[in-house]
This record gives structure tokens, sequence and C-alpha cells, in this order.
């Protein structure tokens, strides 16, 4: 029988990992000279490989019980609320004990339904917008002229406040 060696290996890091069996077979080379082959420990058998892959199945089974349980409808949150009624007055109780509520149409009121498009809305507010500055008198019409005279005047006072926090410094 081939000699066996016990080594410790190092993972990447450089710390001392698992103990690995090396079975040590001596083999001749083409010029006849001896040469050792390190074969590592046998792999898994089918039996082990099966037993694994069947407590991960059991695993993530249970796992997705856990996320997809019931969801309580709204008359049952609401025949719990009214039975600690004498208990705790707080809204969020049913959250607290541990249960999710999912949100269902029923909870929300109706909407209205405006068949116009989005862009005929946004024309519509638009307009509305135009109409009510053009009766507040607001709002100054831009153009090169009067942008140029508003970034002049930015610059001005940013050069004051410039020489208002070097003073203020000395």
């Amino acid at each position: 029988m081939a000699p066996k060696k016990v080594v410790k290996i190092m993972n990447q890091k450089g710390q001392k990992g698992q103990k690995v069996t090396i079975i040590m077979d001596e083999k001749l080379n083409k010029k006849g000279k001896p040469v050792q082959i390190q074969n590592k420990k046998q792999p898994p058998s089918q039996a082990e490989i099966r037993a694994k892959k069947k407590a991960e199945e059991e695993a993530r089974e249970r796992e997705l019980k856990a996320l997809f349980k019931p969801v309580p409808t709204k008359k049952e949150v609401d025949a719990k609320k009214t039975a600690k009624e004498g208990e705790d007055e707080d809204a969020y109780a049913h959250l607290k004990e541990g249960e999710d509520y999912r949100w269902t149409a029923e909870d929300f009121e109706p909407v209205e339904l405006d068949e116009t498009r989005l862009e005929e809305q946004l024309q519509k507010e638009l307009e509305e917008l135009r109409e009510r500055l053009a009766t507040e008198g607001g709002g100054t019409k831009v153009n090169p002229e009067t942008f140029k005279r508003w970034k002049d005047q930015k610059r001005r006072e940013k050069a004051k406040k410039k020489k208002k926090k070097k003073k203020k410094k000395k």
C-alpha cells in the first residue's frame, strides 16, 4: 500500500484550513527515475451528493413556505382589530405581531378615469400657467440682452461678497 501523508492546506489569505490526506504514489518517468504523484482525498460518493442536494432542496422549500404564507383579507384584519378593541388602540398593532398586510383594491377609493391624452393635459396646464402669469403681470421675457444684464449683475454681487469675506478675515 502507498504511504499516506496528512497535510494542512493554506487558503488564499494564508490562514490554516482543513486537513487533507494525500496519498503518495511512486511511479517511474521516461528516464526511469521515481516520481511522486499526489492524489487528494477521494471525491464525495453519490449518496453523499444526493443527501446534500436533498438537504438544500428542503431548506429552499422551508424558505419559500415562509415567504409565501397566506395573506389575511381586510375582513380578517378588521375582525382582529375589533377583538382587540379593549386592548391596545394602536393602528399598527397588527403589523407589530409579525403579520404582513397586503393592500387590495378594496382599500383604495375609486379614481376618475381621464380619457384625454397626456399631451393634451400638459398643453392645457401650460396654457393655464401662461394665463396666470399674464394676469399677475409676473415673469420677465428673456432675450440675449436681458440675460446678459442679469448675468453681469450676478457676477458683480458675487465679487462684492468675496471682497467682504476678505475684509472680515483681515
